[in-house]
């Protein structure tokens, strides 16, 4: 069993970036939440507790299963990539978070679900 030397709580689904002097870590807690730390360094980022940005609703498409988080800067605004369902696997798809500010740990709200023609992925499984 291999020990992560950055992050020594469960930390599923990490997605790292670094911007203006900071990293930040986005991850999925428990396949139910999405939490984003800081840190000036990669080595300390398992220092900050990090914050909760997002909570899926409770019920409704992606309700359940968050996965893989991947947090982007794009056109001065920061979106939450991930993967969820409705509790049925068949049902997983990609989704899209915005942010409500400039800040990446700050409010965001859901933009809705991404067109990829099937399963969570980047091509339709056939």
């Amino acid at each position: 069993m291999l020990t992560n030397p950055i992050i020594s709580a469960p930390a599923a689904d990490p997605w790292m970036i670094f911007h203006e002097g900071f990293y930040y870590f986005c991850e999925s807690r428990d396949h139910t939440t999405i939490h984003v730390r800081k840190s000036e360094s990669i080595i300390a980022i398992g220092e900050d507790d990090g914050k909760k940005i997002w909570t899926p609703p409770s019920l409704g498409l992606n309700c359940k299963n968050v996965w893989a988080p991947e947090l982007h800067f794009l056109n001065s605004k920061w979106f939450i990539y991930y993967a969820a369902d409705d509790g049925i696997n068949a049902n997983h798809r990609m989704w899209v978070l915005e942010s409500e500010t400039s800040d990446p740990q700050g409010n965001y709200f859901c933009r809705g679900m991404l067109d990829t023609g099937g399963w969570a992925s980047r091509c339709a499984h056939r």
